[in-house]
């Protein structure tokens, strides 16, 4: 029977020494995961120690391989990633106003 069964079977109310084993084992999950966030949120922030030079040449590191994903994804995805395109450029369009078109006001609406 696996620790999970039988943290499920076990009984609210009672008394036993199993009730006592698991209520100690979620103390002990919840202070690991406590004690995991105050080390992690405590910890020095990488960026703090590096120079000006480190950090452009990660960004752009990470910049390139955001870009290699991206063209990976469109070669593997061509019909979707073409469609998507179109549906970009169609609502920029849509979105831009026309020379020629007067600007809409609150006031034409007759309010």
């Amino acid at each position: 029977m696996s620790l999970f069964v039988q943290i499920a079977m076990t009984p609210i109310a009672g008394g036993s020494s199993s009730d006592s084993t698991v209520f100690w084992l979620g103390v002990l999950v919840l202070a690991v995961l406590i004690g995991g966030l105050v080390y992690v949120l405590g910890s020095k922030d990488r960026y703090q120690s590096m120079t000006e030079e480190e950090f452009e040449q990660e960004a752009r590191n990470k910049s390139m391989l955001g870009a290699a994903i991206t063209g990976l994804e469109g070669a593997l995805r061509t019909r979707e990633a073409t469609v998507l395109m179109e549906a970009k450029s169609r609502v920029e369009r849509e979105a831009t106003p026309a020379p020629g078109d007067p600007p809409e006001d609150a006031d034409r609406n007759g309010s």
